[in-house]
């Protein structure tokens, strides 16, 4: 996202929106979680200080004041024109989980984070105000209101570590995928980048991709929480294995068939492209790209599916 913002505006102050602004979730097909996947509670994916400001607020009176919150990027890596909105649809679902049980109380009384008082306010939590914002996939320049929350600001603030903690990622996902899906053009992008990031950041990453344009993902996580469709080649350890390349490309085809993508890199990219031909014909790599039809496809991505191997 950039350098990311957080403010905040007094009850009266600066509550007024556009018009022409819908509440998020009313005009976007988001990428939403599976029924099969059970959302962990997202209450401590946020600060110490968030808790100990609703203590002092609740001490002084002033927890219960209408508040206006804006998220929005004061600035675009060097070099980038746009971003890309993306993760407001998974900060709809945290929030669904954003409690606090049992646990989360019991550490929070027995680490002295919290005193009683602030302890009694979170065991009945549950945000009741309105979030707006800009929906995903859409374009945001710096200072853009990209999600505003209303509430009170015993509700809001403890939200604001795990909004900007997303949507900084997300869209900062979401804006280098555009621009990799504006330069490839009419070919297919593929996400595979689950092992150079932490395990949940990686299935996030790969439904921020999506979002941009991207057609599928190597990640079976994202595939199974999101639906999105999942591909992959072989690593070259399969390769390794065999005794010659040509045995291990044989094998491939021989489990997978001729629509499998074989990986040709592992010695000579040439000698190897010649015989992955030679062995599975005109279909090779055809059945890794056959258009999916059990996950939303983003609207106004600009990609396409198309038949290739990779």
């Amino acid at each position: 996202m950039g350098a990311g913002g957080w403010a905040h505006a007094g009850e009266g102050t600066a509550a007024k929106r556009s018009e022409t602004w819908e509440p998020v979730g009313t005009r976007v097909n988001f990428v939403s979680t599976s029924a099969g996947w059970d959302h962990p509670r997202t209450s401590f994916y946020t600060d110490h200080y968030e808790l100990t400001m609703l203590q002092a607020s609740l001490h002084s009176g002033a927890a219960h004041r209408r508040s206006v919150f804006e998220a929005f990027a004061r600035r675009l890596p060097d070099g980038r024109r746009y971003g890309i909105v993306a993760g407001t649809g998974r900060l709809l679902e945290g929030i669904a989980d954003f409690r606090f049980g049992e646990a989360e109380l019991d550490f929070l009384g027995r680490t002295g984070v919290v005193n009683q008082d602030t302890l009694d306010y979170l065991a009945n939590y549950r945000f009741s105000g309105d979030i707006w914002g800009y929906p995903e996939g859409e374009a945001y320049f710096p200072n853009s209101p990209i999600l505003i929350v209303e509430s009170t600001f015993a509700e809001a603030c403890m939200l604001e570590t795990y909004l900007l903690s997303v949507l900084n990622h997300d869209s900062a996902i979401a804006s280098a995928a555009s621009r990799m899906i504006t330069a490839a053009g009419n070919r297919p992008c593929i996400e595979m980048g689950s092992r150079r990031t932490h395990e949940e950041s990686a299935v996030a990453a790969a439904r921020a991709a999506v979002i941009a344009g991207f057609d599928s993902t190597s990640n079976l996580e994202a595939g199974f929480r999101y639906g999105i469709k999942t591909v992959g080649t072989a690593a070259h350890s399969f390769t390794l294995l065999h005794d010659t390349e040509r045995d291990a490309f044989e094998a491939q085809i021989a489990s997978l068939g001729p629509g499998t993508s074989l990986l040709v890199d592992t010695y000579d990219v040439e000698a190897a492209v010649r015989a992955a031909v030679e062995l599975a014909g005109p279909k090779l790599g055809a059945s890794g790209w056959t258009p999916a039809t059990s996950w939303p496809r983003p609207s106004g991505s600009g990609a396409s599916w198309t038949t290739s191997a990779t």
